[in-house]
């Protein structure tokens, strides 16, 4: 009996989604497989874009039915399934367009459409003649009229991906451009999002920081992130001395991450939990050492830092349950 008090009947007071005590502006639900859930947490689940939002996000018992998940894009699937070496090749494509697009200002305003037509529909044009699904997509993107939506369609990932390339162009440095396993990179993460979202979420980088077996198809969003971050400090910051005190680093990495006028993630749908920005803060901090103290090591998306990125959070990870 003791043992089953012990083990079974321990109050739930921390969410699994943020990992933040319940409360007044924090109330729990229950689903029908018993797993609790803060409502505000739960409600940005089952809203996101991901494949498996109509699932509990412990178990996978699934909460409504939501038909043609993963079907409304049949031309973005046929494009994810293309030789890795050519879709790195593409992003290689759209960085080169960007640039002449821009000419310096990336920061100024330009409509989907322009993208579409500056950016993304030569760099498919380049590739298209080689066949496949680059074949494929020229089609749709050809064929879009002016007055075109870019609500829908064929080509909403894509724009997405060159939006999230604007947001970072000033701190990936031109050479890491040209370097196929960091395109790459840009496309896996990019790919993790479903075909209709408009921006990448907030939601995704803070369950792949989990290091959880359920969101480990969300680590390459993490693995760019943490990339960027590093590109950052390597780009802009590596010279400086690293903040003292823990408020004016968490106003630091807030502004450089995603509330600032060039953050990261500025764009992004949803915002992060607090819990999340404490441990951002603390590979913020561990990128910051490396850069300065080890040669000014910075990464550039190859495979063999994987265990290097899965280190870093897995160990903000363990002091935040260690408090």
């Amino acid at each position: 009996m003791e043992e089953f008090i012990n083990t079974k009947l321990q109050p739930v007071e921390v969410c699994p989604i943020c990992h933040e005590d319940f409360g007044t502006n924090h109330v729990p639900v229950t689903l029908d497989c018993k797993h609790i859930f803060g409502h505000h947490c739960l409600l940005q689940w089952v809203r996101s874009d991901q494949v498996r939002a109509n699932t509990c996000p412990t178990c996978r018992d699934q909460l409504f039915s939501k038909s043609n998940v993963g079907n409304n894009n049949p031309h973005w699937h046929s494009l994810c399934q293309e030789n890795p070496i050519r879709l790195a090749e593409f992003v290689g494509l759209l960085w080169q367009h960007m640039r002449h697009c821009f000419k310096g200002n990336f920061q100024q305003a330009v409509t989907d459409y322009q993208l579409i037509h500056n950016v993304i529909r030569p760099s498919l044009g380049q590739l298209r003649r080689s066949g496949g699904a680059f074949q494929q997509y020229w089609a749709p993107v050809r064929d879009l009229p002016p007055t075109g939506s870019v609500t829908r369609g064929p080509y909403l990932p894509l724009v997405r991906l060159v939006r999230v390339m604007q947001d970072v162009i000033d701190i990936i440095p031109l050479h890491v451009t040209t370097i196929a396993r960091a395109n790459m990179l840009f496309w896996k993460m990019n790919a993790c999002s479903y075909p209709s979202a408009r921006t990448l979420v907030w939601a995704d980088l803070m369950a792949a920081s989990l290091l959880a077996h359920e969101s480990d198809h969300l680590f390459p969003v993490l693995h760019w992130f943490t990339m960027v971050m590093s590109q950052q400090i390597f780009q802009f910051y590596g010279e400086y001395p690293w903040a003292s005190d823990q408020n004016t680093k968490e106003r630091f990495v807030t502004a450089v991450c995603y509330d600032g006028v060039n953050g990261i993630g500025r764009h992004w749908t949803s915002y992060p939990g607090l819990w999340f920005t404490k441990s951002l803060v603390e590979v913020y901090e561990e990128l910051w050492r490396q850069v300065r103290g080890l040669r000014k090591l910075s990464l550039r998306g190859s495979d063999w830092e994987e265990p290097v990125v899965r280190g870093l959070w897995a160990i903000q990870g363990w002091k935040r349950r260690k408090n």
